[in-house]
This record gives C-alpha cells, structure tokens and sequence, in this order.
C-alpha cells in the first residue's frame, strides 16, 4: 500500500505523525502500532457519526493534512525558505491543525476542531490527495 511504500506522501505522513510530530498523538493506542490496520481505522472513524472531536478522528485529521502537505509543493516550498513557513504557516507544528492556517492552508474549523475549509493557493503542484475525501466536514 501507499502507506508502506517509502517515499510516498502517505508513507511520508504517517512517519511524520509516529516520529516527528510535536503534538506526540497516540499512534500505538489508536492503531495497535501496526501499519497495515491504518487503513481500516481511517475508514471506522469516517463512519463514525458522531461529530465530536475524539482522538482517532483528530488524528486522522492530523494525518490528511499531512499528506495533503506532502501531495503538494507545501513540503518544497517551505523547505527552501524557513522564514516563510514561520510567517505564514503553521504546517506540520504541534499547533492544532485549525491552526495551519493564514496566507493559505486551514479557513475554517467548527466548533468541536473539525477543518471545514481549506484555501487551495496558487502555484500548488502535485496531487490532491484521495484522503482529503476523510476530511467529512470539509465544504
């Protein structure tokens, strides 16, 4: 899968979130550290229906918009000016992730953390990401 294949934005994510991640969410406890039952996981929370912010919901918040940075030139265009990524974004830091956000990035959140609109900017290269479609409160 995406998920196991080095180098891929979803592999990419998923390392950042168990490895990097200053908000340190409980990959292990959600998804018994086995890699092979993200998947089905991401697919549980969807159907969840109830709306509240839970930790696995949060997480897999956490985890499309990590690929959706990763998808794009997000990952690039920070790299190669710090400064702007200070200024501008909040992208990947131990902020919640409505808070990646201001030329750019996360609109809007409702009031229980869900993101509910992002700003697609211009000179975004890559892919949008299928895991955007698990972001169920996105309008």
């Amino acid at each position: 899968t995406l998920l196991t294949t080095v180098g891929s934005p979803q592999f990419r994510a998923l390392d950042w979130i168990a490895n990097h991640d200053e908000a340190q969410l409980q990959v292990p406890k959600l998804f018994g550290g086995d890699v092979d039952k993200v998947d089905s996981a991401l697919a549980t929370v969807n159907n969840d229906n109830n709306n509240t912010m839970n930790p696995a919901r949060r997480l897999v918040q956490r985890f499309v918009l990590a690929v959706f940075y990763f998808s794009t030139n997000l990952a690039s265009s920070h790299n190669s000016n710090e400064g702007w990524k200070k200024k501008h974004h909040h992208w990947l830091s131990a902020e919640h992730e409505c808070k990646w956000k201001t030329d750019g990035g996360v609109r809007a959140c409702d009031s229980n953390g869900q993101v509910t609109d992002i700003s697609i900017w211009n000179n975004l290269v890559g892919t949008i990401p299928n895991e955007i479609g698990k972001l169920t409160e996105l309008r």
